[in-house]
């Protein structure tokens, strides 16, 4: 809101366009909130997570040093432990998830190949002044 003195003491209001008086934007008059206010709602209560997981991680950094050696180990510990938890369930994809991680790796590597020899195609095009040939081109890219 925005309000401004003007030099004789009166006082004006601009307010926001649209808003009437004595209705709010987020909340209906039984108290319930209206679809924009649940929205607002909860991406408030997602900042604050955000928030408190930051915090927590500042805070654990700060504690470490003040820990005891059996409370590092156990915290290694456990931190080694979810690591092997994680390495064990990415052995335990199946075989077409695998075929398909296999087949994206292939693919974006001969899209780089295809990619590069392209642009050195198209570089040795302008510094030697000759022609763009689609056949060269294409020996380029797919050696």
């Amino acid at each position: 809101m925005s309000y401004r003195v003007v030099f004789n003491d009166e006082l004006y209001h601009h307010g926001i366009l649209g808003m009437k008086w004595g209705i709010r934007r987020y909340q209906n008059e039984d108290g319930t909130l209206t679809e924009e206010g649940k929205r607002r709602y909860l991406r408030d209560q997602e900042k604050a997570k955000r928030r408190e997981y930051k915090k927590q991680l500042r805070d654990a950094a700060k504690r470490t040093y003040k820990m005891s050696d059996s409370e590092l180990i156990s915290a290694v510990n456990r931190l080694r432990l979810e690591k092997q938890l994680k390495d064990l369930t990415d052995e335990l994809t199946t075989p077409g998830a695998k075929f398909v991680n296999k087949f994206e790796n292939q693919i974006s590597g001969i899209a780089v190949t295809a990619i590069s020899g392209g642009l050195i195609y198209a570089g040795k095009v302008l510094l030697t002044g000759s022609g763009f040939h689609v056949k060269e081109l294409a020996k380029g890219m797919f050696k």
